[in-house]
């Protein structure tokens, strides 16, 4: 194991808390499928991924997210 598999970049994520923004909400029609749930943005905003060089230096530059959950609910 090396140092990037134990760094979380400084990325967090509440699946519990994100999930009750996004609410119960149901597309009505293709357009809104397409465009997603725009409550999706207040969880982008509140729990943004990283894209870059890791702020705690460890080496880690890319495109992270601190679950899949967090992937799913940003709508990225």
């Amino acid at each position: 194991m090396n140092g990037l598999e134990k760094c979380d970049h400084g990325i967090s994520f509440d699946a519990h808390e994100a999930s009750e923004i996004l609410g119960k909400w149901e597309p009505r029609d293709d357009v809104e499928f397409i465009a997603g749930n725009p409550a999706a943005e207040e969880i982008r905003r509140r729990w943004p991924r990283l894209y870059g060089l890791c702020p705690k230096g460890c080496g880690y530059n890319g495109i992270y997210y601190a679950s899949h959950e967090h992937y799913v609910m940003g709508d990225w």
